[in-house]
């Protein structure tokens, strides 16, 4: 029996891990069913663990999604844009604004390119 759990958990690991559009399309599927209420009990207690599972993975995707963001802090000698990861948590109230103040300055700039009539060909 113990042997029989420790390849169930050997099997789920080296399973592939899901995308995160593919955890959150399996999560409404099993919500439909859960819903639906045609499910037994211990159906619906296996169909409801499945859905914790996927909920964790999806939030861990979104964790680590969250630390691949950067944001441009300035640009360098060469004109190239300087990027620092962006962690809202480690940035103080001055730096939040700053950052904020950037964004809104570089999408004015970006809308009024947009809308400059183009000149002679």
């Amino acid at each position: 029996m113990a042997q029989d759990h420790a390849e169930g958990n050997e099997s789920q690991s080296d399973e592939r891990q899901p995308s995160f559009e593919e955890a959150l399309q399996d999560l409404e599927r099993i919500v439909r069913r859960l819903e639906s209420g045609e499910l037994g009990l211990e159906e619906s207690l296996a169909e409801y663990e499945k859905g914790v599972r996927l909920i964790r993975i999806c939030h861990r995707l979104l964790a680590d999604a969250e630390q691949r963001i950067q944001i441009v802090t300035g640009s360098d000698a060469n004109g190239q844009p300087v990027l620092q990861s962006y962690r809202e948590e480690d940035a103080s109230l001055e730096e939040k604004r700053e950052s904020r103040s950037k964004r809104r300055d570089a999408q004015a700039w970006t809308d009024s390119r947009n809308h400059e009539e183009p000149g002679p060909v």
